[in-house]
């Protein structure tokens, strides 16, 4: 798994150790909950969760320029829910804990399209509200499913309101695709959302997840602490070797 980028001696955190209004980077993980993802697929998530949150510490904790604030989102047999932090707030990362999912549930579908609706209603009422007179670094929103949402027409439709939106259109938008490249339908609704970067991850390979969840997080902020960062729009963060 990579570790934390080190940016205690970054140029841009040098000698701001006092009186500087830090910006924000907004951290929105969407994680399929539905019956399919249960057993091994939801403890490789628990897992990779688990490696990552003391790392996302160890950044905060050096970084002077940023807060890193996270919010995660779980979706399936009861639609889709907070699980970490709430529609007014997120968790700061030297606050987060990942409480693991049970990795045995009664079987459920798979409302994605509910997920970035709950998430909507988040970045439209509430985002901009808690970080009044501070700026935005580039937020990061990942979707870890294993599979097409109940309905495809109400997840492009979805998608289409989170483009419409001033975090949408300027965010890292990426994705996991657990065994979904035995599934052509679900990787071709997947692609719709992730213009940021997509990887399948087959069941044989189930601990990859936390190499990829982890390379797409600290690109995001190693891209938020690039002097001159790159276009959120065409960077792909699970393959940009220059970001670190």
């Amino acid at each position: 798994m990579p570790q934390a980028p080190n940016l205690s001696n970054n140029a841009l955190n040098a000698g701001l150790d006092k009186g500087v209004v830090k910006k924000v980077i907004p951290m929105f993980f969407l994680i399929d909950m539905s019956g399919s993802m249960y057993g091994s697929r939801i403890a490789a998530v628990n897992n990779a969760m688990n490696q990552l949150w003391p790392e996302l510490k160890k950044v905060q904790g050096q970084e002077k320029l940023f807060d890193i604030k996270i919010r995660i989102i779980t979706f399936g047999l009861n639609g889709a829910q907070w699980k970490v932090g709430s529609p007014n707030s997120g968790v700061l990362a030297d606050d987060f804990v990942w409480n693991d999912i049970p990795i045995t549930a009664p079987d459920g579908g798979t409302p994605t399209d509910q997920a970035i609706e709950l998430l909507l209603t988040c970045i439209n009422d509430n985002v901009y509200r808690e970080y009044i007179g501070r700026r935005f670094a580039l937020p990061f929103i990942m979707l870890v499913t294993d599979g097409e949402s109940n309905s495809q027409a109400d997840f492009k439709a979805a998608v289409d309101k989170l483009l419409e939106t001033r975090i949408g259109q300027s965010a890292i938008l990426c994705a996991i695709g657990i065994d979904t490249a035995n599934n052509p339908d679900a990787a071709d609704e997947i692609k719709i959302f992730a213009r940021n970067g997509f990887r399948h991850c087959d069941d044989m390979e189930l601990s990859k997840i936390a190499e990829l969840i982890s390379t797409a997080t600290f690109r995001t902020i190693k891209l938020s602490n690039d002097q001159t960062p790159k276009d959120g729009n065409v960077v792909d963060v699970f393959n940009d070797p220059d970001t670190f």
